[in-house]
């Protein structure tokens, strides 16, 4: 099974892949783009991103998932469609050079990208579920700026599904609880699709 983890930062999308892999030493793991690339490129987020770091890391994410056929076991931290919610941020807020017709270029790189994937795993905010901000040295550590993410991630997965998915056969959920919940649920939807 081809999985990505997605959602907005700071909600444990790391720690949910790391937890999955102790307990599937036969998936592979594709890293999250940024930490990937962040000691060859100097990648800015929010207000002062640009058109270069998200085809940067959108094209990694792309180029590296491409390489898994059906049938592979891989989990992937990032998933092609989140750069769409980090990318129309700096829309309204931005300093740089993204704007809408630059949106609108990356809906058709994506769609075609997803067919390498067999299911995106959503982790949004959840109320029942908080999780504090972290500092990690790299990541911006403001709520709104998580939280105007959290809702473009529900825009498009609740209200858009079908500009980016139609057509193939990638399969979405979404998963809120603790550690132990969340890879429970994980685990159960695995179990149905394999036995599809």
């Amino acid at each position: 099974m081809r999985v990505a983890i997605s959602g907005s930062h700071s909600l444990g999308k790391s720690t949910f892949v790391k937890d999955f892999l102790n307990t599937h030493l036969d998936y592979a793991f594709e890293e999250e783009p940024y930490r990937a690339l962040m000691h060859q490129h100097d990648i800015k987020f929010a207000e002062d991103q640009t058109q270069h770091h998200i085809m940067l890391q959108l094209n990694h994410s792309i180029e590296h998932i491409s390489q898994y056929s059906l049938g592979s076991k891989v989990i992937c931290d990032r998933c092609p469609a989140d750069y769409i919610p980090y990318a129309s941020y700096s829309v309204p807020y931005g300093r740089q050079d993204i704007d809408d017709n630059f949106i609108k270029s990356l809906y058709p790189l994506i769609k075609n990208s997803l067919q390498h994937l067999d299911l995106i795993v959503f982790i949004p905010i959840s109320e029942e579920h908080p999780i504090d901000l972290e500092n990690d040295g790299h990541r911006p550590t403001h709520a709104v700026y998580r939280e105007w993410v959290d809702a473009a991630f529900k825009k498009l997965y609740r209200e858009n599904l079908g500009s980016i998915i139609s057509g193939n056969s990638t399969k979405l959920i979404e998963i809120v609880g603790d550690r132990q919940e969340r890879l429970k649920k994980l685990n159960d939807v695995l179990s149905t699709l394999y036995s599809e």
